[in-house]
């Protein structure tokens, strides 16, 4: 599954703060029943790996969020940051990972699976995209 938009901001129920762009609240992207999911883009087979095609600029992961998906993706062509005590785990059963994931331009990424490690190649590429990861964050 693939969510697109420009910007995207994934909060705790609790968490009212978002206010604009595409608010996704954590706990029903766990209940999704998702595989893979992918946050900021969208994914097309292509020679030789999947072309990610990203349109986020901006993901905000949330203080507090925590994600529990097989396989969870996610791309941003500015920022993309995860809050203070945000977990992200890659748990379940589901054939996935082990991806040649194909980008161009700037893209921060993140990938979060419960299969092989994916590979990422990437071109035309001037280093403007960041990647924030505030203190107790967790990807794993």
């Amino acid at each position: 599954m693939d969510i697109s938009s420009d910007v995207i901001s994934i909060v705790s129920d609790s968490d009212n703060s978002a206010t604009s762009g595409l608010v996704l609240h954590g706990d029903q992207l766990n209940h999704l029943g998702a595989d893979s999911l992918l946050l900021g883009g969208a994914r097309t087979q292509g020679d030789g790996g999947l072309a990610l095609d990203v349109s986020a600029s901006k993901i905000t992961v949330g203080s507090g969020v925590s994600l529990s998906l097989p396989e969870v993706i996610f791309a941003a062509t500015g920022e993309l940051s995860f809050g203070q005590g945000s977990e992200i785990s890659a748990e379940g059963t589901a054939n996935v990972g082990g991806e040649t994931y194909k980008l161009t331009g700037d893209t921060a990424v993140a990938i979060a699976s419960v299969g092989e490690l994916s590979n990422l190649q990437r071109e035309q590429t001037s280093g403007s995209a960041s990647l924030v990861v505030e203190d107790g964050a967790k990807i794993n």
